[in-house]
């Protein structure tokens, strides 16, 4: 699950013929749109919802809530409102998502410019999640929780740990949606676990495919002359080569 701010926002007053309720009350329309990106080489299936807006009707305190998904050719995608969360299955590329928010007060629709979106990515393969039957177990690695019987009424209390495997095109601060499914999977609890940051070394092996081989250079050259400046530092016999080399990097590398 990764979650979208718009990259833009309008609001506009729609026909005074049509869109006009009782008393005068002109109906506004407010339209976000929101980029994503789908990296996998094959199709995914996506789940949109807006906010805290999906999954209400009647109670919804907005007048109309839709919303559509083009590719990069403007091609119509998918389209769904605020009833459910609609899966769309959409092939590798960059995507746009018009969202339109109605209601006959400006003001509100003015104070939801920023509203978050999420977009559940599926999965083509599913990812385990270690469970224990103790909060020891599940922080040392312990024994799994194999299963057991309980009685009516009674609370079992189990620790699940993060999936060992990693999401493909998870980042820092997604979210990985799933259940947690017990009696031969005829009920399921749902589970939440936040993608936690890179390691270092994983960082660094990153920022180093992002950079030129010239300057993977130049870096390595410079790391070379700190590590020896480094080495000359205590030798009176060398102060001037010391001093010169000092002068050097402060130049290059301010």
């Amino acid at each position: 699950r990764k979650f979208y701010r718009p990259t833009s926002s309008t609001v506009k007053a729609l026909s005074a013929e049509r869109d006009l309720l009782p008393l005068g009350r002109q109906i506004s329309e407010l339209q976000l749109t929101y980029s994503f990106e789908q990296s996998e080489k094959d199709s995914v299936s996506v789940t949109v919802r807006a906010g805290g807006l999906y999954d209400v009707l009647y109670d919804s305190p907005l007048e109309s809530q839709l919303w559509m998904l083009f590719d990069a050719n403007k091609q119509l995608m998918g389209t769904g409102d605020a009833l459910h969360g609609y899966d769309a299955s959409v092939p590798k590329g960059k995507y746009t998502l018009k969202l339109f928010l109605r209601h006959d007060t400006r003001a509100l629709l003015d104070k939801m410019k920023a509203l978050e979106i999420t977009v559940d990515f599926a999965l083509a393969k599913e990812l385990a999640a270690p469970v224990y039957a103790t909060l020891g177990a599940a922080l040392t690695g312990g024994a799994k929780f194999t299963g057991g019987l309980s009685l009516k009424g009674a609370r079992t209390v189990l620790h699940v740990a993060p999936p060992t495997d990693k999401a493909p095109g998870a980042k820092h601060g997604d979210m990985l949606v799933g259940v947690l499914q017990l009696h031969e999977h005829k009920q399921e609890v749902p589970l939440l676990c936040r993608v936690p940051q890179a390691e270092a070394d994983e960082e660094e092996a990153k920022d180093k495919e992002d950079k030129s081989d010239d300057l993977l250079m130049e870096e390595a050259l410079r790391d070379a002359q700190v590590k020896r400046l480094k080495e000359m530092r205590d030798d009176a016999k060398k102060a001037d080569a010391f001093a010169a080399l000092a002068g050097k990097l402060s130049k290059e590398h301010p």
